[in-house]
């Protein structure tokens, strides 16, 4: 399994895990006020609690694609900087690395990658290729 998928799944699970525990909350607000009496309303708010998590999860997986966390940092999205600015690949990679490193859950190895296409770039510019 690539290792961006791997982040994805996690993000997503948090996300529903959540949102999850704060329906889970308000059902037991229900269950306080001696609801949880009734199997039928018990049965009901978790059978709704399992609809929901599905729901969510499949919400959170389409943020995931379109819209992760580690993208949207800040006021402007990486990418939008990348093109505004006109970057080939390699310095866009090297932005895009710098940009979101601290919000992945191994930074060091974004800024690694960072380094990799900052050497590329700068072997560029030495051989006159760039």
């Amino acid at each position: 399994m690539a290792r961006g998928t791997s982040k994805t799944t996690t993000t997503v699970d948090f996300f529903v895990e959540e949102k999850a525990k704060d329906m889970e909350q308000q059902i037991d607000v229900f269950d306080c006020h001696g609801l949880d009496d009734e199997p039928s309303t018990e049965e009901a708010a978790t059978e709704f609690l399992n609809t929901m998590r599905a729901g969510l999860a499949g919400i959170a997986r389409r943020e995931a694609v379109n819209h992760p966390p580690h993208y949207n940092q800040g006021n402007i999205e990486v990418i939008d900087a990348i093109e505004d600015w006109g970057l080939d690949f390699n310095a866009g990679n090297v932005v895009k690395y710098v940009a979101r490193h601290q919000h992945k859950a191994e930074p060091i190895e974004d800024l690694k990658k960072a380094r990799w296409y900052l050497d590329r770039l700068i072997e560029g510019w030495e051989n006159g290729s760039s």
